[in-house]
Protein backbone atom coordinates (compact mmCIF):
# COMPACT_ATOMS: atom_id res chain seq x y z
CA UNK A 1 0.00 0.00 0.00
CA UNK A 2 1.53 3.41 -0.76
CA UNK A 3 1.48 6.01 1.51
CA UNK A 4 -1.08 8.11 0.12
CA UNK A 5 -3.29 5.20 0.29
CA UNK A 6 -2.75 4.73 3.44
CA UNK A 7 -3.09 7.80 4.39
CA UNK A 8 -6.65 8.33 3.29
CA UNK A 9 -7.23 4.90 5.35
CA UNK A 10 -6.28 6.64 8.43
CA UNK A 11 -8.06 9.80 7.63
CA UNK A 12 -11.04 7.87 6.92
CA UNK A 13 -10.68 5.81 10.27
CA UNK A 14 -10.28 8.70 12.67
CA UNK A 15 -13.04 11.03 10.76
CA UNK A 16 -15.02 12.12 14.06
CA UNK A 17 -13.21 10.37 16.20
CA UNK A 18 -11.83 11.23 19.59
CA UNK A 19 -8.00 10.23 18.99
CA UNK A 20 -4.36 10.73 20.47
CA UNK A 21 -1.45 10.08 18.58
CA UNK A 22 2.12 9.59 20.22
CA UNK A 23 5.40 10.05 18.01
CA UNK A 24 7.92 9.29 19.90
CA UNK A 25 11.51 10.58 19.46
CA UNK A 26 10.94 12.41 16.64
CA UNK A 27 14.20 13.39 14.18
CA UNK A 28 12.60 14.81 11.34
CA UNK A 29 10.05 17.42 10.74
CA UNK A 30 9.06 15.88 7.73
CA UNK A 31 7.94 12.56 9.80
CA UNK A 32 5.29 15.21 11.44
CA UNK A 33 4.38 17.07 8.07
CA UNK A 34 3.58 13.47 6.21
CA UNK A 35 1.53 12.34 9.12
CA UNK A 36 -0.52 16.08 9.70
CA UNK A 37 -1.62 16.04 5.74
CA UNK A 38 -3.53 13.06 6.42
CA UNK A 39 -5.04 14.02 9.63
CA UNK A 40 -8.80 14.67 9.78
CA UNK A 41 -9.79 18.86 11.23
CA UNK A 42 -10.97 18.36 14.79
CA UNK A 43 -11.10 20.33 17.96
CA UNK A 44 -11.08 16.51 19.27
CA UNK A 45 -7.77 15.63 18.60
CA UNK A 46 -4.51 15.65 19.92
CA UNK A 47 -1.19 14.81 18.58
CA UNK A 48 2.01 14.08 21.30
CA UNK A 49 5.34 14.90 20.09
CA UNK A 50 8.79 13.74 21.58
CA UNK A 51 12.05 15.04 20.47
CA UNK A 52 15.51 16.32 21.61
CA UNK A 53 15.62 19.13 18.85
CA UNK A 54 13.52 21.90 20.14
CA UNK A 55 13.19 23.75 16.65
CA UNK A 56 11.09 20.07 15.50
CA UNK A 57 8.49 20.86 18.62
CA UNK A 58 8.38 24.59 17.26
CA UNK A 59 7.79 24.08 13.82
CA UNK A 60 4.56 21.34 15.21
CA UNK A 61 2.76 24.93 15.99
CA UNK A 62 2.72 23.85 19.23
CA UNK A 63 4.61 25.75 22.78
CA UNK A 64 6.95 22.93 23.84
CA UNK A 65 7.14 21.16 27.26
CA UNK A 66 10.88 21.04 28.28
CA UNK A 67 12.09 18.62 30.43
CA UNK A 68 14.54 19.65 33.02
CA UNK A 69 16.93 18.31 34.42
CA UNK A 70 17.57 16.26 37.67
CA UNK A 71 17.93 18.28 40.53
CA UNK A 72 20.71 17.46 42.97
CA UNK A 73 18.60 15.55 44.94
CA UNK A 74 17.75 13.59 42.13
CA UNK A 75 20.82 13.26 40.88
CA UNK A 76 22.65 12.02 43.87
CA UNK A 77 19.93 9.12 44.69
CA UNK A 78 19.82 8.00 40.96
CA UNK A 79 23.62 7.60 41.14
CA UNK A 80 23.49 5.58 44.43
CA UNK A 81 20.71 3.61 43.01
CA UNK A 82 23.43 2.24 39.72
CA UNK A 83 26.59 2.58 41.69
CA UNK A 84 25.76 0.60 44.46
CA UNK A 85 22.87 -1.41 43.30
CA UNK A 86 20.60 -4.00 45.06
CA UNK A 87 23.13 -7.31 45.82
CA UNK A 88 25.78 -5.04 46.73
CA UNK A 89 27.22 -5.00 50.04
CA UNK A 90 25.57 -1.65 51.04
CA UNK A 91 22.85 -1.17 48.30
CA UNK A 92 22.18 2.86 48.02
CA UNK A 93 25.07 3.58 50.21
CA UNK A 94 28.18 5.81 49.43
CA UNK A 95 30.79 5.29 52.08
CA UNK A 96 31.86 8.76 53.46
CA UNK A 97 35.31 8.80 52.13
CA UNK A 98 33.91 8.36 48.34
CA UNK A 99 31.05 10.75 48.71
CA UNK A 100 32.83 13.79 47.78
CA UNK A 101 33.87 12.16 44.77
CA UNK A 102 31.15 10.99 44.12
CA UNK A 103 29.30 14.25 44.16
CA UNK A 104 31.39 15.76 41.95
CA UNK A 105 31.26 12.66 39.37
CA UNK A 106 27.10 13.19 40.14
CA UNK A 107 28.03 17.14 39.64
CA UNK A 108 29.23 16.71 36.11
CA UNK A 109 26.79 14.89 34.35
CA UNK A 110 24.56 17.76 34.39
CA UNK A 111 21.00 16.48 35.63
CA UNK A 112 21.39 13.99 32.41
CA UNK A 113 19.49 10.81 33.17
CA UNK A 114 21.45 8.68 30.87
CA UNK A 115 24.78 9.90 31.68
CA UNK A 116 24.31 9.25 35.66
CA UNK A 117 22.69 6.06 34.67
CA UNK A 118 25.89 4.66 32.53
CA UNK A 119 28.43 6.79 34.84
CA UNK A 120 26.87 4.59 38.02
CA UNK A 121 27.55 1.48 35.95
CA UNK A 122 30.86 2.11 35.35
CA UNK A 123 31.58 2.94 39.13
CA UNK A 124 29.77 -0.20 40.01
CA UNK A 125 32.35 -2.33 38.24
CA UNK A 126 35.60 -0.06 39.93
CA UNK A 127 37.17 -0.83 43.26
CA UNK A 128 35.78 1.06 45.81
CA UNK A 129 38.66 3.18 46.56
CA UNK A 130 39.22 7.30 46.69
CA UNK A 131 42.30 6.44 43.88
CA UNK A 132 40.18 4.57 41.02
CA UNK A 133 37.21 7.24 41.87
CA UNK A 134 39.51 10.11 41.35
CA UNK A 135 40.86 8.34 38.15
CA UNK A 136 37.42 8.42 36.86
CA UNK A 137 37.34 12.09 37.61
CA UNK A 138 40.41 12.83 36.21
CA UNK A 139 39.11 11.25 32.77
CA UNK A 140 35.37 12.81 33.09
CA UNK A 141 37.03 16.05 33.16
CA UNK A 142 39.64 15.27 30.59
CA UNK A 143 36.43 14.23 27.86
CA UNK A 144 34.62 16.87 28.58
CA UNK A 145 36.96 19.50 27.97
CA UNK A 146 37.21 18.39 24.36
CA UNK A 147 33.55 19.51 23.59
CA UNK A 148 30.61 20.62 24.80
CA UNK A 149 28.41 17.27 24.32
CA UNK A 150 28.93 16.58 27.68
CA UNK A 151 26.60 13.63 27.75
CA UNK A 152 28.47 12.03 24.42
CA UNK A 153 31.57 12.59 26.08
CA UNK A 154 30.67 10.64 29.48
CA UNK A 155 29.12 7.83 27.29
CA UNK A 156 32.54 7.89 25.53
CA UNK A 157 34.72 7.27 29.09
CA UNK A 158 32.06 4.53 30.07
CA UNK A 159 32.73 2.51 26.58
CA UNK A 160 36.96 3.59 27.15
CA UNK A 161 36.67 1.73 29.94
CA UNK A 162 34.65 -1.56 29.26
CA UNK A 163 37.05 -4.50 29.24
CA UNK A 164 38.90 -5.69 25.66
CA UNK A 165 36.35 -8.60 24.94
CA UNK A 166 33.09 -6.75 25.69
CA UNK A 167 34.29 -3.96 23.35
CA UNK A 168 33.23 -5.54 20.22
CA UNK A 169 29.99 -7.00 21.83
CA UNK A 170 28.92 -3.61 22.51
CA UNK A 171 29.38 -2.08 19.03
CA UNK A 172 28.07 -4.82 17.84
CA UNK A 173 24.47 -3.74 18.81
CA UNK A 174 24.93 -1.06 16.37
CA UNK A 175 24.02 -3.32 13.81
CA UNK A 176 20.26 -3.44 14.69
CA UNK A 177 18.02 -1.11 13.64
CA UNK A 178 16.88 2.40 15.88
CA UNK A 179 14.56 1.68 18.73
CA UNK A 180 14.47 -2.19 18.08
CA UNK A 181 13.96 -5.18 20.45
CA UNK A 182 16.77 -7.26 19.78
CA UNK A 183 16.44 -10.82 20.52
CA UNK A 184 18.88 -11.87 23.25
CA UNK A 185 19.64 -15.26 21.47
CA UNK A 186 20.04 -13.78 18.20
CA UNK A 187 22.79 -11.32 19.79
CA UNK A 188 24.56 -13.86 21.60
CA UNK A 189 24.77 -16.56 18.69
CA UNK A 190 26.03 -13.27 16.32
CA UNK A 191 28.26 -12.81 18.51
CA UNK A 192 29.41 -16.10 18.69
CA UNK A 193 29.75 -16.57 14.60
CA UNK A 194 32.00 -13.52 15.20
CA UNK A 195 34.09 -14.94 17.49
CA UNK A 196 34.34 -12.50 19.77
CA UNK A 197 33.09 -15.32 23.04
CA UNK A 198 35.73 -17.88 23.38
CA UNK A 199 34.68 -21.06 25.83
CA UNK A 200 36.65 -21.06 28.97
CA UNK A 201 37.43 -24.76 29.83
CA UNK A 202 34.37 -26.78 30.72
CA UNK A 203 31.76 -23.44 30.43
CA UNK A 204 29.81 -23.69 27.30
CA UNK A 205 30.40 -20.72 24.91
CA UNK A 206 26.46 -19.51 25.13
CA UNK A 207 27.23 -19.61 28.79
CA UNK A 208 30.05 -16.99 28.50
CA UNK A 209 28.11 -14.94 25.95
CA UNK A 210 25.06 -14.76 28.31
CA UNK A 211 27.63 -13.24 31.14
CA UNK A 212 28.86 -10.74 28.58
CA UNK A 213 25.18 -9.57 27.70
CA UNK A 214 24.38 -9.49 31.12
CA UNK A 215 27.75 -7.47 31.93
CA UNK A 216 26.79 -4.97 29.80
CA UNK A 217 23.76 -4.30 30.91
CA UNK A 218 25.13 -4.09 34.77
CA UNK A 219 27.01 -1.30 33.17
CA UNK A 220 23.70 0.22 31.72
CA UNK A 221 25.49 0.14 27.83
CA UNK A 222 22.57 -1.86 27.15
CA UNK A 223 18.41 -2.18 28.64
CA UNK A 224 16.84 -5.15 29.46
CA UNK A 225 14.11 -4.93 27.34
CA UNK A 226 11.92 -8.73 28.42
CA UNK A 227 13.06 -11.28 30.45
CA UNK A 228 11.89 -15.21 30.43
CA UNK A 229 9.89 -16.83 33.04
CA UNK A 230 13.37 -17.87 34.75
CA UNK A 231 14.88 -14.50 34.67
CA UNK A 232 17.19 -14.75 31.64
CA UNK A 233 17.25 -12.16 29.33
CA UNK A 234 14.64 -12.51 26.73
CA UNK A 235 15.32 -9.77 24.78
CA UNK A 236 17.17 -5.75 25.08
CA UNK A 237 17.54 -2.49 23.48
CA UNK A 238 19.80 0.37 23.03
CA UNK A 239 19.39 3.62 23.75
CA UNK A 240 19.89 5.91 21.06
CA UNK A 241 22.44 7.86 21.79
CA UNK A 242 24.71 4.60 22.61
CA UNK A 243 23.70 3.17 19.51
CA UNK A 244 25.09 6.69 17.95
CA UNK A 245 28.13 6.01 19.81
CA UNK A 246 28.49 2.37 18.84
CA UNK A 247 28.27 3.52 15.08
CA UNK A 248 30.43 6.16 15.48
CA UNK A 249 33.00 4.05 17.08
CA UNK A 250 32.67 1.58 14.71
CA UNK A 251 33.76 3.32 11.78
CA UNK A 252 36.54 5.15 13.84
CA UNK A 253 37.78 1.76 14.17
CA UNK A 254 36.57 0.27 10.91
CA UNK A 255 34.81 -2.20 12.89
CA UNK A 256 31.39 -2.27 10.63
CA UNK A 257 30.22 0.09 7.78
CA UNK A 258 26.85 1.66 7.55
CA UNK A 259 25.04 1.51 3.70
CA UNK A 260 23.80 5.19 3.73
CA UNK A 261 26.70 6.73 5.45
CA UNK A 262 29.78 5.61 2.82
CA UNK A 263 30.71 7.71 0.16
CA UNK A 264 31.67 5.58 -2.80
CA UNK A 265 34.11 7.97 -3.89
CA UNK A 266 36.56 5.98 -1.76
CA UNK A 267 37.94 2.43 -1.44
CA UNK A 268 35.18 0.50 -0.34
CA UNK A 269 35.93 -2.98 0.85
CA UNK A 270 34.47 -3.27 5.00
CA UNK A 271 34.70 -6.54 7.03
CA UNK A 272 31.31 -6.10 7.99
CA UNK A 273 28.23 -4.14 6.08
CA UNK A 274 24.98 -3.15 7.33
CA UNK A 275 22.69 -2.13 5.11
CA UNK A 276 18.87 -1.72 6.39
CA UNK A 277 18.08 0.61 3.19
CA UNK A 278 19.40 -1.43 1.02
CA UNK A 279 19.03 0.58 -2.24
CA UNK A 280 21.39 0.35 -4.41
CA UNK A 281 23.69 -1.46 -2.39
CA UNK A 282 24.23 -4.47 -5.17
CA UNK A 283 25.83 -2.46 -7.58
CA UNK A 284 28.97 -1.82 -4.77
CA UNK A 285 28.52 -5.22 -3.35
CA UNK A 286 30.82 -6.41 -6.31
CA UNK A 287 34.24 -4.64 -4.54
CA UNK A 288 33.58 -6.45 -1.06
CA UNK A 289 36.52 -8.71 -1.21
CA UNK A 290 37.24 -8.85 2.41
CA UNK A 291 33.59 -8.92 3.95
CA UNK A 292 32.76 -11.06 6.70
CA UNK A 293 29.56 -10.30 7.81
CA UNK A 294 26.36 -8.73 5.93
CA UNK A 295 23.36 -7.68 7.04
CA UNK A 296 21.12 -6.39 4.57
CA UNK A 297 17.34 -5.77 4.41
CA UNK A 298 16.06 -7.00 0.13
CA UNK A 299 14.15 -5.23 -2.41
CA UNK A 300 15.94 -7.05 -5.16
CA UNK A 301 16.01 -10.94 -6.34
CA UNK A 302 18.67 -12.90 -3.81
CA UNK A 303 20.42 -14.40 -7.00
CA UNK A 304 21.75 -11.09 -7.49
CA UNK A 305 22.70 -10.29 -4.12
CA UNK A 306 24.60 -13.95 -4.33
CA UNK A 307 26.30 -13.13 -7.75
CA UNK A 308 27.75 -9.61 -6.16
CA UNK A 309 29.49 -10.92 -3.59
CA UNK A 310 32.94 -11.97 -4.43
CA UNK A 311 34.31 -13.08 -1.71
CA UNK A 312 33.47 -16.57 -0.17
CA UNK A 313 34.62 -16.00 3.47
CA UNK A 314 31.32 -14.77 5.23
CA UNK A 315 30.74 -16.01 8.54
CA UNK A 316 27.20 -13.84 9.47
CA UNK A 317 24.93 -13.06 7.12
CA UNK A 318 21.48 -12.04 8.29
CA UNK A 319 19.08 -11.10 5.35
CA UNK A 320 15.28 -9.83 5.59
CA UNK A 321 12.95 -9.03 2.54
CA UNK A 322 11.33 -5.66 2.84
CA UNK A 323 7.64 -7.35 0.93
CA UNK A 324 7.39 -11.41 1.36
CA UNK A 325 7.99 -12.67 -2.41
CA UNK A 326 8.83 -16.01 -3.44
CA UNK A 327 12.57 -16.07 -4.19
CA UNK A 328 14.48 -19.22 -3.70
CA UNK A 329 17.85 -19.36 -2.36
CA UNK A 330 20.41 -19.86 -5.31
CA UNK A 331 22.70 -22.67 -5.03
CA UNK A 332 25.41 -20.71 -4.66
CA UNK A 333 25.11 -20.36 -1.26
CA UNK A 334 26.70 -23.43 -0.73
CA UNK A 335 30.01 -21.90 -1.37
CA UNK A 336 29.68 -19.94 1.80
CA UNK A 337 31.49 -23.22 3.65
CA UNK A 338 32.64 -20.75 6.49
CA UNK A 339 29.11 -19.06 7.00
CA UNK A 340 28.68 -19.80 11.22
CA UNK A 341 25.17 -17.74 11.66
CA UNK A 342 22.49 -17.91 8.37
CA UNK A 343 19.42 -15.73 8.91
CA UNK A 344 16.62 -15.19 6.30
CA UNK A 345 13.41 -13.77 7.19
CA UNK A 346 9.95 -12.84 5.77
CA UNK A 347 10.51 -15.13 2.40
CA UNK A 348 8.65 -17.63 0.84
CA UNK A 349 10.33 -20.44 -1.61
CA UNK A 350 12.99 -22.86 -1.01
CA UNK A 351 16.83 -23.51 0.54
CA UNK A 352 18.70 -25.30 -2.45
CA UNK A 353 20.14 -28.63 -1.60
CA UNK A 354 23.49 -27.55 -1.61
CA UNK A 355 22.69 -26.14 2.27
CA UNK A 356 24.26 -28.85 3.09
CA UNK A 357 27.61 -28.25 2.03
CA UNK A 358 27.26 -25.39 4.98
CA UNK A 359 29.69 -27.72 7.38
CA UNK A 360 30.52 -25.06 9.85
CA UNK A 361 27.52 -23.74 10.12
CA UNK A 362 25.77 -23.23 13.83
CA UNK A 363 22.66 -20.91 13.40
CA UNK A 364 19.87 -21.51 10.66
CA UNK A 365 17.25 -18.73 12.11
CA UNK A 366 13.96 -18.93 8.76
CA UNK A 367 11.66 -17.54 11.26
CA UNK A 368 9.16 -15.96 10.07
CA UNK A 369 9.43 -17.73 6.90
CA UNK A 370 7.68 -20.20 4.72
CA UNK A 371 10.73 -22.05 3.29
CA UNK A 372 10.63 -25.50 2.10
CA UNK A 373 14.21 -26.95 3.69
CA UNK A 374 16.00 -29.78 2.52
CA UNK A 375 16.81 -33.24 4.25
CA UNK A 376 20.79 -32.22 3.44
CA UNK A 377 20.17 -29.96 6.60
CA UNK A 378 20.51 -32.78 8.59
CA UNK A 379 24.42 -33.26 7.32
CA UNK A 380 25.30 -29.74 9.23
CA UNK A 381 26.49 -31.80 12.10
CA UNK A 382 27.95 -28.37 13.62
CA UNK A 383 24.70 -26.81 13.15
CA UNK A 384 23.66 -25.58 17.36
CA UNK A 385 19.97 -23.69 16.64
CA UNK A 386 17.60 -24.57 13.59
CA UNK A 387 13.93 -22.51 14.09
CA UNK A 388 12.53 -23.76 10.82
CA UNK A 389 9.80 -20.45 11.03
CA UNK A 390 6.63 -21.67 9.16
CA UNK A 391 9.01 -23.92 7.12
CA UNK A 392 8.83 -28.02 6.61
CA UNK A 393 12.05 -30.62 6.25
CA UNK A 394 11.71 -32.37 3.36
CA UNK A 395 11.93 -36.54 3.28
CA UNK A 396 15.01 -38.38 2.60
CA UNK A 397 14.08 -40.41 -0.52
CA UNK A 398 14.52 -44.28 0.27
CA UNK A 399 16.64 -44.58 -2.65
CA UNK A 400 19.21 -42.01 -1.10
CA UNK A 401 19.29 -43.29 1.86
CA UNK A 402 20.23 -46.37 0.59
CA UNK A 403 23.67 -44.95 -1.19
CA UNK A 404 24.32 -42.16 1.31
CA UNK A 405 22.71 -43.98 4.57
CA UNK A 406 20.11 -42.12 6.90
CA UNK A 407 19.96 -38.88 7.55
CA UNK A 408 18.54 -37.52 10.60
CA UNK A 409 18.23 -35.44 13.69
CA UNK A 410 19.91 -38.17 15.78
CA UNK A 411 23.24 -37.15 13.90
CA UNK A 412 22.89 -33.70 15.28
CA UNK A 413 24.90 -34.12 18.24
CA UNK A 414 25.65 -30.42 18.44
CA UNK A 415 21.82 -29.37 18.39
CA UNK A 416 20.71 -27.03 21.41
CA UNK A 417 17.52 -25.38 20.23
CA UNK A 418 14.88 -26.68 17.66
CA UNK A 419 11.98 -25.47 16.65
CA UNK A 420 9.88 -27.24 14.16
CA UNK A 421 6.35 -26.53 12.63
CA UNK A 422 3.70 -29.16 14.29
CA UNK A 423 3.67 -31.40 10.70
CA UNK A 424 7.39 -31.60 11.36
CA UNK A 425 7.29 -33.59 14.50
CA UNK A 426 7.76 -36.63 12.86
CA UNK A 427 11.42 -36.09 12.43
CA UNK A 428 11.64 -36.77 16.61
CA UNK A 429 9.92 -40.01 16.27
CA UNK A 430 11.88 -41.22 13.38
CA UNK A 431 14.91 -39.81 14.35
CA UNK A 432 15.15 -40.56 17.80
CA UNK A 433 16.08 -37.33 19.93
CA UNK A 434 16.69 -39.35 22.96
CA UNK A 435 19.78 -40.13 20.49
CA UNK A 436 21.49 -36.84 21.31
CA UNK A 437 24.56 -35.86 23.32
CA UNK A 438 23.97 -32.95 25.78
CA UNK A 439 26.62 -30.33 24.62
Amino acid sequence: MVENQLGEEVNGYLKDKRYLIVLDDVWSIQVWHGLRSHLPESNKRRVLITTRDQQIALDAYAKPYELRPLGEKESWELFLKKTFPIGSTSPGVCPAELEDLGKKITEKCKGLPLAIVVSGGLLSRKEKTKSSWAKILKSMEWHLSQGPESCLRILALSYSNLPYFLKSCFLYCGVFPEDCQIKASKLMQMWIAEGFVQGRGEEMVEDVAEEYLEELIHRSMIQVAGRKWDGRVKSCRIHDLLRDLAISKAKDSKFFEVHRNIIFAYPFNPRRLIAHDSKNISQHLHTCRLIRSLTCSLDFPLSSLVSCLRTKLLTVLDLTLTVRHHWDLPKEIGEFIHLKYFSFKNAIGSLPWSIGKLVNLQTLDLRDSFVMIPFSIWKLHQLKHLHTGFGKILRQPIMERCFSGDLGLDKMTNLQTLYLRPDSYSWLESSGLQKLTPT
